[in-house]
């Protein structure tokens, strides 16, 4: 049986086009920040709850500047390359 898993993420940028990036604690990756709804929750009130969870490490990614090793998979191999593609970043 699948099960479908419901995220709230978010892609902030800065003033000088960074991507917003965190790290959970004693963990390897860094990600976008955001994670997994509740079952009675929306997007934008998951990604508060996980924001405030979330804040302890930090990272603003410059994206024209080549990718360092310690992204999560999907961050480089998907999101990085669609955001890539979008006329304002």
């Amino acid at each position: 049986m699948k099960t479908t898993l419901h995220i709230a993420a978010a892609c902030l940028f800065d003033e000088q086009g960074r991507l917003l990036l965190v790290r959970k604690r004693n963990t390897r990756f860094f990600m976008l920040p955001g994670g997994k709804r509740e079952a009675d929750e929306d997007a934008l009130s998951a990604l508060e709850r996980e924001l405030l969870e979330e804040l302890e490490e930090l990272r603003w990614l410059d994206t024209a500047q080549p990718l360092p090793d310690d992204l999560a998979p999907l961050l480089r191999d998907q999101v990085l390359p669609a955001l890539k593609r979008l006329p304002s970043v």
